[in-house]
């Protein structure tokens, strides 16, 4: 029993630095399917996503938005 949880122990770092590799990896990936995903929306039907924060950048007061 306290062997098991000896290598258990001793695993601990190693699936921390892999994920702590892995991470940086996975939101890169994330962020280019976001992209793409906001591009083809917008290619399909233009103002969609851009619309509504021109709107919110003009109430504001951004005036070339």
């Amino acid at each position: 029993m306290a062997e098991s949880v000896v290598t258990q122990v001793k695993e601990v770092p190693g699936t921390i630095v892999s994920t702590v590799r892995r991470t940086p990896v996975l939101a890169i990936g994330v962020m280019v399917v976001t992209l793409l995903l906001v591009l083809l929306l917008e290619a399909y039907k233009p103002g969609l996503i851009t619309g509504p924060l021109r709107k919110l950048l003009v109430a504001v007061g951004v005036k070339t938005a």
